[in-house]
């Protein structure tokens, strides 16, 4: 459902700050080591519940003047951090999976090369996005030896500039969906189901039949309308082998936008030091990361984030910044087998 600590454009000039500190940049130099902005929650904290006003729709894409008048008249405006004091920031190093031998079975994410971009142009259609879809389907059969068919559920636009398109979810290690099975229909007894929110009814069984049942949700990232890759913002993830259940914490999150109210139980982390985080330096567009959000009964899934990289071209002017698109998919497996990926 989307992470709610990220960088909107009224707090770009914040941004800007960090991003001036940089270091010379030094293209063969691609492992970002003691990085020191990444946030974990607290030892000792439960729960963290995040309320999401109208105004968080409206954050990447109106003036800051009049985002901030509409959050005043709002009950539930939009904050970056509204549990602020439950947080802490720890210092890891960020390498460069490119240069690593790392699997998906093993690791929970990979970055699929595509032969040639998209025929989808419009990230926003969801009849275009489909086109896109069809072209990652076989890899995403392909990694997932066994299972039966894929179903996409969701997609948004981060980094741009029109309406419901969302901010970078920077610095701030998250899961979109908590691990426990049990703990996810408990909650949902407590907040109904948004039925329009396809994901929830995949994630508690709906979509399963006789046949075959959702055993992993996978998250799919790229960039999109870039000339040049990804040098800002990019994307983080967990090594699926460090992420232990007892540092997942509760995260509910609720939105109330008027006409849709929507409730997701995401996940948050507390630090631990055998925690191992990558990323794939200068991602282009015809590059896909994929990476498990989800796998049924066995906490086996890629926390993450995006980060303020330190190394990139200083001159922020010269390339365009991060634009990207993410979307998941269930992936369903015949009731008798178990999933290759929930290690």
């Amino acid at each position: 459902m989307g992470c709610m600590f990220c960088v909107p454009k009224k707090d770009k000039a914040k941004a800007q700050i960090l991003l001036d500190e940089a270091r010379h940049y030094d293209p063969s130099q691609t492992d970002v080591l003691g990085y020191t902005k990444l946030g974990f929650v607290k030892p000792g904290i439960d729960s963290v519940e995040v309320d999401v006003g109208f105004t968080y729709l409206l954050s990447q894409s109106f003036p800051k003047w009049l985002v901030n008048v509409i959050d005043k008249l709002s009950s539930t405006g939009f904050k970056q951090n509204p549990n602020e004091e439950k947080y802490e920031e720890h210092t890891v190093d960020i390498l460069d999976a490119r240069k690593r031998d790392l699997r998906f079975e093993d690791a929970g994410f990979t970055l699929v090369s595509m032969n040639e971009p998209s025929k989808t142009t419009d990230w926003r259609s969801k009849n275009d996005v489909k086109k896109f879809q069809e072209e990652i389907r076989p890899e995403l059969l392909r990694l997932h030896p066994g299972a039966t068919r894929v179903e996409f559920t969701y997609s948004v636009v981060r980094g741009g500039n029109k309406l419901g398109d969302q901010p970078a979810a920077v610095n701030m290690a998250h899961l979109d969906y908590f691990q426990d099975d049990q703990a996810r229909v408990e909650f949902h007894e407590e907040y109904p189901v948004n039925e329009k929110v396809t994901e929830h009814l995949a994630l508690l069984g709906r979509w399963d039949t006789e046949e075959d049942e959702v055993r992993a949700m996978i998250g799919i990232w790229k960039p999109i309308n870039m000339k040049n890759p990804v040098y800002d913002h990019p994307f983080a993830m967990m090594d699926a082998r460090t992420f232990h259940p007892e540092n997942e914490v509760q995260q509910p999150v609720h939105f109330d936008i008027g006409l849709f109210k929507l409730h997701n139980l995401n996940g948050a982390f507390t630090y631990h030091e055998g925690q191992r985080w990558y990323y794939y330096s200068n991602q282009v567009e015809t590059e896909v990361a994929v990476f498990t959000h989800y796998s049924k009964g066995k906490h086996f899934a890629n926390p993450h984030t995006s980060f303020l990289n330190p190394n990139r071209p200083i001159d922020s002017s010269e390339y365009d910044s991060r634009q990207s698109v993410e979307m998941r998919a269930a992936v369903f497996f015949p009731k008798e087998v178990t999933s290759t990926v929930a290690h």
